[in-house]
This record gives structure tokens, sequence and C-alpha cells, in this order.
């Protein structure tokens, strides 16, 4: 089982990151460029989902946009590393669903998948008892044609044909399948069991369907009439969980959507009536005339036509629920992981993106939290709060684009970008011991220090303006020291945020 908070590597990655400061513009220039709100930010996006450390979202056009932790290829963009603002990874997509792993459904009425694929979650026919069998970039999930829903949580993936009927793969732990009886199974019959489960099959007994649905261990499908069937873990923890091995109809339902956290359901009615779901499958009424419902792992909150959203479930026992989110206004769509910790990311309807989530990585706006703080990035700045997301910078060198293990983001009018494939490039050979760095090419040797500002260009001593950092487990060293010494050009283009480095050989052989 795969929860969807953020995964911190306990040992460091030596990827160098630099500083990017153009030489070409003042700073108050650069500042300027970069706030022109046409390229900075997504816009016309019309689906959101997330998790404690990533964010998925979909635009007008069909793009795929992903950011955040990365260490099992959650974001499709053919890396391993994080991505502190949005990165096009996926087009021609008609919806997302993301729960630690991302599944599309792309406008041809194929399925595709990225993410870890531990027990063939990814539903591409292989099995692997192991987590590490990652699929970094998309890949088209086989059996499956004429999709026209998807859904996904947990690791238990749900397609729902054109035909009507609904198909199913993945973790399959409490009956979330709803096609295979993990109670006939013996200890022995294990990978018999889960290799089924990886394979995409239809669920018997479904017919009409036009919608499904998944909670955090249990599934759903609504037919044209709005009958409701549910299947899989619904209620509660422990010992007595109460779950479904096949699909149930609930009685007197005309179903929308229905959504859950690891302990409880939702379901969300037609005439705009909430219901949780509650052992023996009684239904306890929480709203009325909400117009969407989504849940995370702790968390489950309701939309309304006027825009505001209200909590309707959390840990946090000192609430009345349900209870409006406060300063939150003019949405459209909306996901949440936590409320209690302020955690959720929503579509205003001009079709903006906006994320609130502690400082870092997940909020998709280049802010980032460097590890020992050597910045003195005041607490307030760490505070939940709405920051917009905001389209990631790209690099090329010598009119090649990087494919960049972080994407670069700014900090303070300080532009930061990881270029250690520029290194190679450039002749560049790099050592890295206790902290301590040598960069050095034919003509030059630059040494530097983690959380030292004093560095070294041929053996004279400079004073940096940051000190070298590790932020999210990547070591960062200041780019306007290195471009200064190894004689580097850089320009900077707004208009498609896009900085492009040149070497002296290369302007030599132009």
């Amino acid at each position: 089982m795969r929860m969807k908070a953020v995964r911190v590597q306990q040992t460091a990655m030596l990827v160098f990151v630099f500083i990017v400061a153009v030489l070409s513009l003042p700073v108050n220039s650069m500042q300027a460029a970069e706030g022109s709100p046409t390229n900075k930010f997504l816009t016309g996006i019309t689906q959101v989902e997330m998790s404690g450390g990533n964010g998925v979202a979909l635009d007008n056009q069909g793009t795929v946009w992903s950011w955040g932790a990365n260490d099992y290829g959650e974001l499709g963009d053919n890396t391993k590393g994080f991505k502190s603002a949005a990165v096009p990874v996926f087009s021609d997509a008609a919806k997302i669903q993301f729960d630690g792993y991302t599944m599309v459904l792309k406008k041809d009425g194929t399925v595709w998948y990225w993410g870890g694929n531990g027990n063939g979650l990814n539903g591409l026919g292989t099995y692997n008892e192991k987590d590490d069998d990652l699929v970094i970039a998309p890949a088209q999930v086989h059996h499956l044609a004429d999709i026209i829903d998807i859904a996904s949580n947990e690791g238990h993936h749900l397609a729902l044909k054109a035909d009507g009927t609904v198909w199913t793969w993945g973790s399959t732990s409490f009956g979330e399948s709803g096609r295979i009886d993990v109670n006939a199974y013996k200890p022995a019959d294990y990978r018999e069991l889960f290799s089924k489960a990886a394979v995409p099959k239809q669920v018997e007994g479904l017919k009409n369907i036009v919608s499904v649905h998944a909670g955090s261990f249990s599934s759903a499908a609504i037919n044209n009439q709005g009958e409701t069937w549910l299947w899989g873990h619904y209620y509660g923890w422990g010992d007595e969980i109460p779950f479904l091995m096949y699909p149930v109809k609930l009685e007197g339902i005309k179903g929308k959507k229905v959504d859950g956290t690891w302990e409880k359901t939702f379901v969300l009615e037609q005439d705009g009536t909430v219901w949780e779901l509650q052992q023996g499958l009684k239904r306890k009424k929480l709203a009325s005339s909400a117009i969407d419902i989504d849940c995370g792992n702790f968390a489950c909150a309701a939309l309304y036509a006027d825009g505001t959203l209200s909590a309707l479930y959390s840990p946090d026992t000192t609430r009345n629920y349900p209870f409006q989110i406060a300063d939150i206004s003019d949405v459209k769509d909306f996901a949440v992981h936590s409320v209690s910790q302020d955690q959720l990311m929503i579509v205003k309807k001009d079709g903006t993106l906006w994320t609130k989530v502690p400082f870092g990585i997940a909020a998709g706006n280049e802010s980032v939290m460097d590890y020992y703080n050597q910045m003195n990035i005041p607490y307030a700045e760490m505070d939940p709060k709405l920051r917009q997301v905001m389209k990631a910078i790209n690099v090329q060198l010598n009119g090649k684009q990087l494919p960049l293990t972080a994407n670069p983001y700014i900090y303070k009018g300080v532009t930061f970008v990881p270029l250690r494939s520029t290194f190679n490039e450039l002749g560049a050979k790099v050592s890295y011991i206790q902290g301590k760095m040598t960069i050095s090419t034919a003509g030059h040797t630059l040494n530097l220090t983690i959380r030292e500002k004093e560095a070294f260009i041929d053996g004279r001593a400079v004073t940096l303006e940051y000190p070298p950092m590790i932020i999210n487990t990547m070591t960062m060293v200041p780019l306007r020291f290195v471009i200064e010494a190894l004689e580097n050009k850089i320009e900077w283009d707004p208009d498609s945020r896009l900085i492009k480095i040149s070497s002296p050989n290369d302007r030599a052989d132009r």
C-alpha cells in the first residue's frame, strides 16, 4: 500500500545546481520580465489532482502539467528529480487521475500511465513485488480501448468503456477490483492473485455505466439512471474493516460522484446532497447544494456553486463539520490532501491554478525550502498560503534543450537552474568530497563549500551572495560565480521562459 505523502530520500544526490544571474540584464530587469502574467503562470486549467508532495493539472488544450516530488517517476517527464514549477508532460488528454501514480485518459480513448509499478499497478501486464519497477515516462495501458472515463486511488484503477462496461486492475487488498475474491486465495497463491489483478478485466454485473469513481480503498460506478454501485473498503479502520468483494447497489441513491478517505466514503447525489456512508451502508447527511466533492487520504471537502469550499471531514475532532474553508473563493475545481494542515489546490473560474500547501516544492511556484535554511527564509514565507502555479523555466545549452533533473526556480530575484549535464559539454570536471566541490576546466579551477560564502576562482578568494546549499537532497552552487569564471554567456527570453547558455567554443564556431 502506497501513501501519498512525500518520500524524503535519506542520501543527498550530488546534482549540482547553479544560481543563474543574467549578466546582460540587471536584477530589476530580470524581475520585471518574469512578472509577465501572460507567460509566467498556468492558465486555462480545467482539472487539478494532488498528493502531499505533487500536483498534476490538465488545461483546456489537453496538456498535462506536473510538479513536485519525483522519486518514483510521478511527474512523467522521463526524469527522477523534483520540479518546483509545472512542466508539460503529456498532450491530447481528456482526464487525469493522480494518487502517487498518474493515469491519463487520452482523447482517442486510450489510457496512459506513469509512476511506480509495484505489483504491476500500471496495467502493462508486468508483475514485480518491489516498488522500484518504475515507469518514468508515459506508457500505454494494455488491453484497453474506447475508454470514456477513468478513476484511480491508492494503486487501484478503473476504466469505463463506451459500451458501459467497467474494467479494473491494480491493488485489490480490500476487494477494490470488484472481480477477485481475496479471501479465496491462500498465501501460496499470492503471485497468482496479483498477476491476475495486474491486468485490466471486466467487472461482472455492471452495465449502462456512465461514470466510475475511486476512494482510497473503495470503487464505485454510476449508471445512466443515477443508480450507484459500491465495492471495496468503505468505512472505519482496525480489525473489523467492512468491505465489499463485489459491487453492491446503494438503494435510494441518485449518484453523481463517490469519493473517500482511508476511513470514510462520501456520496454526492445529483440534487447536491452529500452523504457519509457508515457501517452497514447506513447514511449520514452532511451537506446540501454541493456541486462537487474531493477527498485525500485524511480529508474531504465539498464545492458549491458560489465558488466556496466546506470541509466535510478531517481527523481534527476539535472542529464541527461541515465548516467553510476560510479565504477560498471563486473555485471551479479543486483537490484536497489535508484540511487540518491546509493542503489543497484550487482552479479558479478564470482558469488560473493556485495551491495552498506548506512552503516547498508542492506549491508549484518555484518556491523551495533549503535543507539547512542557509538562506534564512522567514517563517511567514513557510506558512500555508495561496500561491499561483508557475510554468517551469527551460534551459538550452548551445541550442540544445537540457533534460534537467530539477527545474529552474527563482528566489529573491535570483534564478536557480540545474546544469550538471552542462559540465561535460563545457569539458568541466567535478569532484565532491564531504561538502567541498571542485569544478575545473582546462583554464580554470573553482572551489566551493556547502554553507560557506567564501569561494575561490583559480585560488583567488571571492564572497558569494548565497552559499552552496542543499535543497530537497540536491547540492546547489551559485552560477554567477561559475559563469564569470568559465566565461559562458546567458540570455533570458521572458516570452518563452527560456534561458539560453552558450559556451565560448560554441560562439567561436559561429
